[in-house]
């Protein structure tokens, strides 16, 4: 999975590039809104997979891990993040403005982390109860609970809906692998992800990944999506999604920085939009991959991503 993993995280850092100049062309724009349905709907359905293995160790050990690797972060980066906007605001005299926007919602990439956090609990609390109701519990929501503030419409139900689904795949593995592997399975989800990314196109910006009645084609897709990333990943140009992957939150918490300073660069430069789209896209992956690099060179570095584990002494 870490392919597909990887490939989430590259096109969120895509999206993020896209959205930053004011006039990208009307083709790249629809080409980040094709991918909307996707991008975020399936990375929190692999990170919803990942839980049943995980809560079978035990709550305690579930509740510590979230704490150590889930809440760390959201707490450190949080901090990180409101810092270097802050920081931003202050050199190109908009203060006031940073300011607004860091308090008007979640620092940028953090709501994820949030929402893994608030998730991976109601799945601890929950598990003796059938996956796929609290998926369709959290469809009806979408319905009747109003939004919540700061946030983008629908997006927290949504996201529950497809955690929760992965979790349901998560308890049946098999499942999904006999899925990927067979054409029919596979031609049908293809024709699922066209249909959506079309639709998405139509409507227009993040409607249809958060939408209740979008779930299904949606999470119907996933089969073609993880199918496809299985096939990539046995060659050599699924080689950096795979590395991405492995260390997704290396590259997806701070990719938002990166896409900032390039947006800044490029304003500085007085370069064209399509120009302003790469420099905003270099900057997200190289400060991924700077971390990268530091924690894998540096293993004690990873305390920026996660609580390091108590060692018995003398260890």
């Amino acid at each position: 999975m870490d392919v597909a993993r990887g490939l989430c995280v590259l096109l969120v850092a895509l999206h993020h590039a896209i959205l930053y100049p004011a006039d990208v062309p009307e083709w790249l724009r629809d080409v980040t809104i094709a991918l909307a349905p996707f991008r975020m709907p399936l990375l929190m359905f692999l990170s919803g997979a990942l839980v049943p293995a995980a809560v079978g160790r035990g709550a305690r050990s579930f509740l510590v891990a979230r704490a150590r690797s889930v809440l760390w972060p959201l707490v450190v980066w949080g901090a990180v993040i409101v810092a270097v906007d802050v920081a931003r605001g202050i050199a190109l005299g908009r203060l006031d403005e940073a300011v607004a926007d860091t308090t008007s919602h979640l620092p940028w990439g953090t709501w994820f982390l949030a929402y893994l956090l608030i998730f991976g609990v109601v799945a601890l609390l929950a598990r003796r109860l059938h996956p796929g109701l609290l998926a369709a519990g959290a469809a009806l929501a979408s319905l009747t609970v109003p939004e919540l503030p700061g946030d983008l419409p629908g997006r927290f139900w949504a996201m529950a809906v497809f955690f929760f689904l992965g979790v349901w795949s998560g308890r049946r593995p098999e499942a999904l692998r006999r899925a990927c592997g067979s054409r029919g399975a596979v031609l049908v989800s293809a024709v699922l992800v066209a249909a959506t990314a079309a639709v998405a196109v139509a409507l227009g910006g993040d409607s249809p990944a958060f939408q209740p009645w979008a779930a299904l084609p949606v999470a119907g897709s996933f089969v073609a999506l993880v199918a496809g990333a299985t096939w990539l990943g046995r060659r050599r140009v699924g080689r950096f999604p795979a590395l991405v992957g492995g260390r997704s939150i290396t590259w997806y918490l701070p990719h938002t920085i990166g896409v900032k300073a390039g947006h800044d660069l490029s304003v500085a430069l007085g370069a064209p939009p399509l120009v302003e789209v790469a420099l905003c896209l270099i900057g997200a992956l190289s400060i991924g991959a700077v971390l990268h690099l530091v924690v894998t060179r540096w293993p004690r570095a990873d305390v920026l991503f996660r609580w390091p584990r108590r060692t018995a002494p003398g260890r």
